[in-house]
């Protein structure tokens, strides 16, 4: 039942944090060809690093809040480069994901954690449509993420 939770915390967080990078697909910058190619190789770079909550334990809440940081360095990177066609969505993603990390900074159990993350994935799903628009972008300007598993 432990270990239930514990996955199921991740899952959500991973739903969370899915969310973010797929909407961190498009960000800041003018809208010209160097930017857009700027983007997408900042794109690229991100979904070829390893992921940050591989290997964590479920109840590991020191390296959950240092791979949430380590997630919200990567979407700041995307941002800095980003076209500024999608700005204003991506700034609500930056704020979104921001409101997250803080809030489970602040997690000092599991449970706490838990129920952060679930609150947050509430909102992740109210926060679908602009998720949709980054990723139709990024996929439009960057070609769309391979799927796990095809090498």
């Amino acid at each position: 039942m432990n270990r239930a939770k514990g996955t199921m915390r991740l899952t959500l967080i991973g739903s969370i944090v899915a969310a973010g990078a797929l909407a961190l697909g498009g960000c800041g910058g003018d809208d010209d060809e160097s930017d857009i190619t700027a983007f997408c190789d900042k794109v690229e770079e991100v979904r070829a690093a390893e992921d940050p909550f591989a290997g964590l334990a479920e109840d590991d809440l020191d390296g959950t809040r240092e791979a949430l940081e380590e997630a919200r360095e990567l979407f700041a990177e995307v941002a800095e480069v980003a076209p500024e066609e999608i700005q204003g969505d991506v700034e609500q993603t930056q704020q979104f994901f921001d409101n997250f990390v803080n809030a489970a900074s602040d997690a000092e159990t599991p449970q706490d954690f838990a129920a952060a993350a679930t609150e947050f994935q509430q909102q992740a799903e109210e926060f679908e449509a602009t998720s949709d628009r980054l990723e139709e972008y990024t996929d439009e300007n960057c070609g769309p993420e391979e799927e796990e598993g095809t090498e």
